[in-house]
């Protein structure tokens, strides 16, 4: 994953298969997993039934003493409705920090190839200074000889100050592509020295649209944990009033007190056990059906918001991806064989500098928007992805 790069200095070179495996082994995923385990945690320690206790009771008329231990048992030993329900409610989390995590990893896969279209915009820009400057130099040459005029001189420069313009804000792009992933990937990556190995190129199959519909609603994780947090709703009054547990207190020690003129010793038992009222129930039973009837509609919302993103983000790759096939074949290649044709006329004296600059803006031009495109559509493959529910790292 980490490799030098000859003639670029110490470069960390990255590449898609790196950075998810950096970002599952990242602080930010962790946290997640941390926080998630430490809630989960924190629920079965409330949930843990009480040990013993001990007790001590002196009275003063007769002079009586209790010293005594007491333990309360579950008869029936669980409350099946209120385990499913912890259970659930366990699920419905754990789904909810697989989504979480699934954002994170789309969120730095746009900064991934973010960064991609940065160093690839940068390569042809260079190009392309490279390029300008040389005719530049051919047009001061015309001009000290008196055979080009001071507007094409001007046109010259102007046209390579602007690409050094470009130039200069692409490395913003890539400077802030480069922290974001810095700030995701933890400190395993250097951003003053990250270079994102990829390409633009889509490389997901788009499947049919009912397909793609069906996956989401199988796989998407809020989806799972609304599914999870609804069942749990339903548990709720069965859980709070049909699964009452008996018990009993058991008390056992020891009884001292005055008999006469002797102080007496002996044993000590005693049992209680707790009677339910059904006083509330109603009440308890009115508050669960109306968060049943909450999650229920929540649920049914969310099933429809994700059949429409679905449907949204399938068009936008479908049509981002057409875009940038048909650009390239009906733009970008006449456009590389004008600036071809014009540099070997003006060779031959038969094509002055402004036309053939006019041919390699344009060149370069197409080129760029190229890469525009295509990172378009890659931002929507990977939106297309995060739709579909790709899996947590």
């Amino acid at each position: 994953m980490l490799l030098l790069i000859p003639g670029a200095g110490l470069t960390q070179e990255l590449t898609e298969a790196g950075a998810i495996q950096l970002l599952r082994e990242s602080s930010r995923v962790r946290e997640h997993r941390m926080a998630l385990a430490s809630s989960l945690a924190s629920r079965s320690s409330d949930a843990a039934r009480p040990g013993p206790s001990v007790n001590a009771s002196f009275e003063g008329a007769g002079r009586t003493e209790f010293l005594f231990v007491e333990q309360e048992f579950m008869l029936n030993g669980r409350n099946g409705p209120a385990e499913r329900r912890a259970r659930l409610a366990t699920d419905s989390e754990r789904a909810r920090a697989d989504f979480d995590i699934g954002r994170m990893q789309s969120r730095m896969l746009l900064e991934f190839y973010g960064l991609v279209h940065a160093q690839q915009k940068l390569r042809v820009i260079a190009e392309g200074i490279a390029e300008q400057e040389g005719i530049e130099q051919a047009v001061g040459a015309l001009a000290a000889a008196g055979e080009a005029s001071p507007y094409e001189v001007f046109l010259t420069k102007e046209s390579a100050a602007e690409l050094r313009i470009a130039s200069a804000e692409t490395e913003i792009q890539a400077a802030r592509a480069r922290a974001a992933l810095a700030d995701l990937l933890g400190d395993r990556v250097s951003a003053e020295t990250l270079h994102a190995k990829g390409t633009l190129t889509p490389v997901r199959d788009l499947i049919p649209l009912r397909e793609a519909q069906a996956r989401a609603l199988a796989d998407r994780a809020d989806l799972r944990s609304a599914a999870a947090a609804l069942e749990a709703s339903r548990l709720e009054p069965s859980a709070a009033t049909g699964g009452w547990q008996p018990s009993i207190k058991v008390q056992g020690g020891v009884k001292r007190s005055d008999v006469g003129n002797r102080l007496a010793i002996g044993p000590y038992v005693a049992l209680s056990m707790p009677l339910p009222l059904r006083r509330g129930r109603h009440l308890r039973e009115r508050a669960a059906s109306a968060t049943e009837s909450l999650r229920r509609e929540q649920l049914r919302v969310l099933r429809n918001q994700i059949l429409a993103e679905v449907r949204f983000a399938h068009d936008s790759f479908r049509i981002r991806r057409a875009v940038a096939d048909t650009y390239r074949r009906t733009v970008l290649g006449p456009a590389r064989e004008l600036r071809e044709s014009l540099r070997a006329s003006h060779f031959e004296g038969q094509a002055n500098a402004l036309d053939l600059l006019e041919a390699v803006r344009a060149r370069l031009g197409a080129e760029l928007r190229l890469l525009e495109l295509q990172a378009d559509a890659k931002t929507a493959e990977i939106e297309f992805d995060r739709i579909l529910g790709n899996p947590a790292p």
